[in-house]
């Protein structure tokens, strides 16, 4: 068995080529249309993702799995519309909450909220604040409910409150509410259904203008919490996050694992290699829905500087190209190596474009996607990444 290493002059005209979608690329930015390019992102887009400041990591397995998707619309002091969006997963690894204007300018990523999520709007006293609130358990035994505040202004939203409320633990329970919210102060009160040591007590959460938060020199709830669940002597066989390694871990992955590369020249143990410069990321596994009709594993290569992702698939070789997308590959270039591949397409700001690679009894889909408007300026690049395709025979 050797390698047939792909050479074909010709293809320097194959970017050259292009299909376009009628109708005008400019969509108005309501709260449908963030749905779709987050249900985009969800499933793998890279240009999606990009549009919304990285709102899903792809070094975690894509999930399509989620639970909730829901995109809120709010005004903020000057009157200028924000469209907040809460993703809701089994696994809170993937859970999202992020707020951006209609032109997709991003204000706020928050990756820390877990269990079942809510969010609203409210005012008070001049001041506007999106409120969150998570129910969760720990250790099996402990059910928690915690709020965050994320402060709006003219020109941002950030975080600057959050706290448990409330912790149930057999037939005690715990409380601890929020009495008052101006600039300057949060004042809140705590209570418990028995005697403990946050009945009936108060505390003062001060805006600290240094950390934009509010801040309690005593903390009272919060450590008193923290406190039960740390010394609990329950254990559990169940997988609990508790830091990066875990979290990693609860998608299985092995956080300490070459799972994630620069390519340079990329030898697939599939049975493929690309020449590649170092400005491509590899994603090894990596599970590819974009543009084709199942899911596949394979390999997506990322190119962060320009935006472009290279996906490759091995199909069965009884099967063509056109068993697993909506495009038809009508161009031939004879060789060692049979290749079929399409024109360029174009599908509001991208483009994308397939490649089927056929040699013995191998066959493999290449799929090219990146950005309409800078197509042309990295035409000839793809050419020879295209050209540098070579596969075992």
């Amino acid at each position: 068995m050797k390698n047939c290493f792909l050479i074909f002059a010709m293809l320097a005209a194959v970017f050259s080529g292009c299909s376009k979608n009628s109708g005008n690329d400019k969509q108005k930015a309501d709260g449908k249309f963030f749905r779709k390019i987050v249900i985009s992102a969800v499933n793998g887009n890279i240009t999606a993702n990009d549009s919304l400041n990285k709102l899903i990591d792809f070094r975690l397995p894509v999930n399509f799995d989620y639970n909730d998707l829901k995109i809120d619309s709010l005004k903020n002091a000057s009157g200028k519309t924000l469209y907040s969006v809460l993703l809701q997963y089994p696994n809170p690894v993937y859970n999202r909450f992020a707020v951006y204007d209609s032109a997709f300018n991003n204000y706020l990523i928050d990756k820390s909220l877990n269990g079942k999520i809510s969010e609203e709007s409210f005012s008070v006293k001049g001041l506007i604040f999106l409120k969150v609130s998570e129910q969760f358990t720990s250790k099996e035994i402990f059910e928690l409910n915690r709020l965050s505040l994320y402060s709006i202004s003219d020109t941002s939203v950030n975080l600057v409150f959050r706290a448990f409320t409330l912790m149930k633990s057999g037939n005690q329970e715990y409380t601890q509410k929020i009495d008052e919210i101006t600039a300057d102060r949060i004042k809140t009160t705590s209570t418990s259904s028995k005697y403990s040591q946050v009945r009936n007590k108060s505390d003062v959460f001060t805006f600290n203008y240094k950390s934009g938060k509010y801040e309690s020199a005593n903390d009272i709830f919060d450590k008193y919490i923290i406190g039960l669940i740390q010394n609990s002597k329950y254990s559990t066989d169940k997988p609990e996050i508790s830091d990066e390694k875990s979290a990693w871990e609860s998608v299985g992955k092995n956080p300490d694992a070459d799972t994630i590369n620069y390519a340079g020249n990329s030898k697939s143990s599939m049975g493929f290699s690309l020449t590649l410069s170092e400005d491509w990321k590899e994603f090894k596994n990596f599970g590819i829905t974009e543009f084709v009709n199942k899911e596949f594993k394979g390999t997506r290569y990322f190119n962060s500087i320009i935006g472009t992702t290279i996906s490759v698939v091995q199909i069965p070789a009884d099967k063509a190209a056109e068993d697993f997308i909506n495009y038809k590959l009508e161009k031939v270039a004879e060789g060692k190596i049979r290749l079929r591949y399409s024109d360029e397409i174009i599908s509001g700001r991208d483009f994308v474009q397939f490649f089927e690679y056929y040699c013995g009894n191998r066959k493999f889909l290449l799929i090219i996607n990146g950005s309409k408007y800078t197509y042309n300026d990295y035409k000839d690049l793809y050419s020879k990444i295209v050209n540098s395709f070579s596969m075992k025979c």
